[in-house]
């Protein structure tokens, strides 16, 4: 099928909610390898998603976070100082959440409506 082209048709205005859902499960799929998937705990509460990779010998992770109304994306290079504020803003959010048990990661946004969105995804590693 071509359920790329689909997919990319889609309006800006329906990225809110369940595609926010979407996008975090998206991006958990392409980086489910061994260690490329973690939780870490924010200072003011709650949890970034993590995504690492390796780039030119450099371990980069790319952070989701909530901060100001949206989901974040940080990038930095391993050990380096988390700043949201340097992070791009994709999705509109109320709210985020990421948990892991073992191999199950549970994703929860709030979408700029306030609507809860949840999600299940098992990632292949345990990291």
């Amino acid at each position: 099928g071509n359920g790329c082209q689909e997919r990319a048709g889609q309006r800006n205005d329906d990225y809110t909610g369940r595609p926010s859902v979407a996008y975090i499960a998206a991006k958990v799929r392409k980086n489910d390898w061994a260690g490329g998937v973690r939780t870490e705990p924010l200072p003011g509460g709650g949890n970034a998603l993590v995504l690492v990779q390796t780039l030119d010998g450099q371990q980069l992770e790319t952070w989701i976070v909530h901060h100001e109304g949206a989901l974040r994306e940080v990038v930095l290079l391993s050990g380096s100082e988390l700043d949201p504020e340097s992070g791009q803003a994709v999705l509109e959010a109320q709210g985020f959440d990421v948990r892991s048990e073992g191999a199950l990661l549970t994703v929860t946004v709030d979408d700029a409506q306030g609507n809860r969105f949840s999600q299940r995804l098992s990632t292949r590693c345990d990291s």
